[in-house]
């Protein structure tokens, strides 16, 4: 009989417990600051990030290393296939990444948990 209140009990709580939990990820809106962090890889997984090649191609510097600790500014959020949410990010300062792109996106859920994306508080 105790065995079973106590079952009871948890199945009547566990609900309870798992609404009152809320994560950052869920909480994303334009204009929230994010840091670039360093690559969960050798490179960036989770960036959308153009080509060396078409970097150099256009006149820009092709440095990924110019990236970590880089303040960032969430201007337009995307979803598409259900869960991925794709966000558009800009320079705080407005300056251009790798001199000549205004804006560039990554995988938004992906990112904040391997850590390339952190929440600036």
């Amino acid at each position: 009989m105790r065995n079973l209140v106590i079952v009871l009990l948890f199945i009547s709580m566990s609900p309870r417990i798992t609404a009152n939990t809320s994560s950052k990820s869920n909480d994303i809106k334009i204009g929230t600051k994010l840091e670039i962090g360093h690559p969960s890889t050798s490179n960036y997984k989770y960036l959308i990030l153009p080509r060396k090649n078409f970097i150099i191609k256009k006149g820009g510097l092709a440095n990924y290393k110019s990236l970590y600790n880089l303040n960032v500014v969430v201007t337009a959020i995307e979803k598409s296939n259900g869960n991925t949410i794709i966000v558009t990010l800009k320079h705080v300062d407005n300056k251009k990444f790798f001199n000549r792109y205004a804006t560039i996106k990554a995988n938004y859920k992906e990112a904040i948990n391997a850590k390339e994306l952190i929440f600036i508080e």
